[in-house]
């Protein structure tokens, strides 16, 4: 039994606004439920295209860089836009003792002073790890051979490819491809690259 400061009852139900009295229960797996990778090579006349996307379905990750960007306190630092969604009193139609105040998926009170107990790393941080990201685009041109013949070259061709084009995820920012732990944290993601080459056969 914990504390009576931290309990509240609503229709004879319990709830606790400490995360510390809060109950314990399984949140979900960090491995995914299908992973993998897709790609295609394309050519038409002296053009050459290849596309390579990898992509994750299912598990979880939690989130701590959204963890912290949700956090009030009186020191200086970035804000998530969703706590402009944050809780604000008890909404129209809403009586105090209505079990629709209780919103699992909401999220609390922007209060500093509150700060420790409505920011604690619980459930509500956890995130689907599913990504699908465009992971490299490749486009080649072949110079015609009668171009080539006059400069007295065998063959020219240009290349051109960019890396990490685009990640797609459940939150934006969030990088569940860190590792299969569970955990995003505060690494660089990877850089997006743009490669730009000449091929000369002689």
């Amino acid at each position: 039994m914990f504390p009576a400061q931290w309990l509240v009852t609503i229709n004879e139900k319990n709830y606790t606004t400490n995360s510390s009295y809060s109950k314990k229960d399984w949140s979900g797996s960090a491995i995914p439920d299908l992973f993998g990778s897709l790609t295609t090579s394309l050519s038409y006349k002296n053009l050459d295209l290849s596309v390579l996307c990898t992509y994750s379905l299912g598990g979880k990750t939690l989130d701590y860089p959204y963890t912290d960007y949700m956090k009030v306190t009186t020191n200086i630092h970035s804000l998530h836009k969703d706590l402009l969604k944050a809780w604000d009193g008890v909404p129209a139609g809403v009586t105090e003792n209505s079990a629709n105040r209780i919103d699992p998926k909401g999220i609390p009170v922007a209060n500093y002073q509150l700060s420790t107990y409505n920011d604690a790393v619980t459930s509500r941080f956890i995130m689907d790890a599913s990504y699908f990201v465009i992971k490299n685009i490749s486009l080649g041109y072949t110079l015609p051979k009668r171009l080539t013949e006059k400069l007295d070259l065998n063959s020219v061709s240009v290349n051109m490819s960019i890396e990490n084009l685009a990640t797609f995820t459940k939150l934006r920012g969030m990088d569940p491809q860190q590792s299969f732990t569970g955990v995003s944290d505060n690494g660089f993601v990877t850089a997006r690259i743009l490669s730009v080459g000449i091929n000369v056969n002689l």
